[in-house]
Order: C-alpha cells, then structure tokens, then sequence
C-alpha cells in the first residue's frame, strides 16, 4: 500500500498520538496497519522511541482483534524487531523474530516464503549477537525453505547464501564461506543484479574471507569492486541504494523493515569502511610477523 505523504514529521502530519489513543479504545485492523506504517515512518527518520511506541501500540490491537498470528502480525513482529536492530538492541529483536517464528508454527505457516523470512531475521540477531552455530542453522533452514518452494533463482536466496556465508565465516571457515558467495554471486549473475546494492554487501564479505585467508590481493580486488560499485549507485540513483532484497532482517532489507529509505546506503558504506580497516590490519600484521 502507498504511504501517506509526511510534510513536517509523521506525528504532526497525521496525528499519530490522537490516533494511539483511538485505537487504544477501539482498535481495528485498518488503523492497526496505519500505526505499523507510521512506526516504520518514524523509523526511517531515525525517530526510534517513536516507532516503537507506534509499533507496539499496533501489536496491541492486533492482540485485541486476535489477528497477531496472522501475515500482517507477523510482519509487524518483524518491523518491530528492526527497529529495535536499528536502535541498537539485539536482545529485543531477537525476542521479538522468535514471537513471529512462534506464531509461524503455530498456525503452520513456517514452511512459506514469510516463515522463510522470520527464520532469516532470526539468524541475523543471533549473528549479530555472536551466536555463528545458532545463526547458520536458522539460515540453512530458512535456505531448505525456500528451495523447496521453488525459490532457489530469487533475489532472496542469493542474500540468503551471503549470511550464510557469513555465518560459516565467523566459525571460521572461510574457505567454505568463499562456495556460498561464489554461489550467491552466481544467483545474482543470473538475475543481472551484479549491480546492485545486494553485490556490494556480497562484496565485502568476499573480501572479508579473501583478508582471512591470507590473499591479500584478492581482497583488495573485491573491496576495490565493492567501492567502485558504491560510488555508481550513488552517482546515479540515490534513492535505490537504500533498497536491498527482501528477506534480510537488518535495516537495509525493503521488505521485512518497510523500506527504511538510505540505510542500505548507510550500511553499505559502513561495509566497505570495515573491510578497508580489516585489510589494513591484516596486512601490517602480516609485515610484522615477516620482519620479526
């Protein structure tokens, strides 16, 4: 559906706080989507308190109207759960995907592309909090998912196989986290998407694996790519970089977060900014060890 255009911020624009409490008092399901849209709103203009009050007063009257354990409860469970990745708290977004892989199962909708999406933001916060094994097994379910869906050529599975990637990565094995890129660039290939934003992200994790197994050279080459690839898709559309695939939990994901406009961009960037520190790291550590 269309957002409603914002002129001098969400709440002054449409009354958000008057609308709160109308639906604190009688609650239904097209006002209860308005307040997950103005949440994600919030959101996107880095208002976080905002959003999330938005948000959960949204989870409230789905929970009087019995609808949470429906597609747009879950969705809503997942928007609430970026915002808390985007305010910096893993620990609630990871409460708040495992509620919406819960529902999943209990109203035998894990097996979708949406119970696909829940497990793949679940693999993410447990990434994020260090927990590689846990998130690798999230995602190598949600990948089962969706290749029995038929989903194996899709924009969502070749991000699917960088996380994966990643989480292999962050076990350290990197030699086996280079097939899953390899794989997942070649997904992109396929869907002429090596100049999106997703190759950037996709990028850097090769460069990150490159660095980790010593071949300098090759890292420099993927971060040189992942820079160049950056600065085209400033120069020519700014608006699409903040748009990546669905299907990723982080802020940068279009469908699971509702849009969050630039921080695909953001994000992106911070990407190249740690891989070029990693790199450097690794090679003054490198010339360290030869001089000894």
């Amino acid at each position: 559906a269309r957002r409603p255009s914002l002129v001098g911020g969400p709440e002054r624009a449409l009354g958000a706080t008057e609308l709160a409490s109308a639906v604190a008092a009688a609650p239904t399901f097209g006002s209860a989507r308005l307040l997950a849209e103005l949440g994600t709103l919030c959101s996107e203009r880095g208002e976080f308190v905002e959003a999330l009050a938005l948000l959960r007063q949204a989870k409230r009257a789905h929970e009087v109207l019995g609808t949470l354990g429906k597609p747009e409860g879950t969705e809503l469970l997942l928007r609430l759960g970026a915002v808390h990745v985007a305010a910096g708290d893993a620990a609630l977004a990871a409460r708040a995907f495992a509620e919406a892989r819960d529902l999943c199962e209990l109203t035998s909708r894990i097996a979708t592309p949406q119970g696909a999406q829940v497990l793949t933001c679940i693999g993410e916060a447990k990434l994020s909090q260090g927990d590689a094994a846990g998130a690798a097994e999230a995602f190598a379910e949600a990948y089962r998912i969706r290749d029995i869906m038929g989903q194996s050529e899709a924009p969502e599975t070749a991000a699917l196989l960088t996380n994966i990637g990643d989480a292999r990565r962050a076990q350290g094995f990197a030699n086996r986290a280079l097939g899953d890129y390899e794989e997942a660039l070649a997904v992109l290939a396929r869907l002429d998407g090596l100049e999106g934003p997703a190759a950037v992200r996709l990028l850097t994790s090769v460069g990150a694996a490159r660095c980790d197994i010593g071949d300098f050279l090759g890292a420099e080459r993927a971060l040189d790519m992942a820079r160049r690839l950056q600065g085209r898709l400033r120069s020519s559309a700014p608006g699409v970089v903040g748009k990546v695939v669905e299907g990723c939990c982080s802020i940068d994901a279009v469908g699971t977060m509702g849009g969050f406009l630039g921080a695909g961009a953001r994000k992106n960037s911070e990407l190249v900014d740690q891989l070029e520190d990693k790199l450097a790291a690794a090679r003054a550590s490198a010339l360290h060890r030869t001089s000894l």
